[in-house]
């Protein structure tokens, strides 16, 4: 298993438990039995869990950006927020801190992350909205 810091490590198989966000490869040999299992376990923002319907997002790491579509004109703070965070999450960031009361301008909704597998801290996102 690989961890959130990026450690290596054998566990039994038995400890190995259902979770939605980790990724899993595995070797098979020629007759289809799997010999090697690996499973990376991807850290989750605390409070964000779950998809939010007609929301998707995407992380432009070469911008620090998130582009977010949503469903209305102006966007649900909270959800965008959420789908935002989502998405840094799946690309490998663990939130550290969030600010911001709207989602664009001067007071703009804003993450800081740690890059989950070069360990880099204090990297700042911004987050940006359209209708969909």
């Amino acid at each position: 298993m690989i961890n959130i810091e990026g450690d290596v490590n054998a566990i039994d198989v038995t400890s190995i438990g259902e979770d939605a966000n980790d990724l899993v490869w595995f070797k098979l040999n020629d007759d289809d039995i799997v010999t090697d299992l690996y499973i990376k376990v991807i850290d989750t923002a605390e409070g964000v869990t779950t998809p939010v319907a007609g929301y998707s997002a995407t992380v432009k790491a070469s911008l620090a950006q998130v582009a977010v579509k949503g469903p209305d004109s102006t966007g649900d703070f909270d959800k965008v927020k959420t789908v935002a965070a989502n998405a840094l999450v799946a690309s490998g960031y663990e939130v550290t801190k969030v600010e911001g009361t709207t989602i664009s301008g001067s007071t703009g909704l804003k993450f800081t992350v740690k890059n989950v597998n070069s360990g880099t801290t204090g990297i700042e996102f911004t987050v940006t909205y359209v209708q969909a």
